[in-house]
């Protein structure tokens, strides 16, 4: 029983923080429309764009219910 508490605070969790990430998403631009001539932070906010995504996709691999074979 204790394992299904602790999965449900998981998933609470992980909802809570994908949704403070898409409210900060929103409303905060990735780079101000004056930084886009500046390449240094055009480069910077590419970087921080490409870390979170690489992020994401190490996230959604380890969050992949794992197979059990009933075999």
């Amino acid at each position: 029983m204790n394992h299904l508490n602790e999965e449900a605070d998981e998933k609470l969790f992980t909802v809570q923080a994908e949704t403070l990430s898409e409210e900060l998403l929103i409303s905060q631009p990735l780079l101000p429309r004056s930084g886009w001539q500046d390449e240094q932070a055009f480069l910077r906010a590419i970087i921080r764009a490409k870390q979170a995504l690489d992020m994401a996709e190490l996230t959604a691999l380890l969050w992949q219910p794992k197979a059990s074979s009933t075999s």
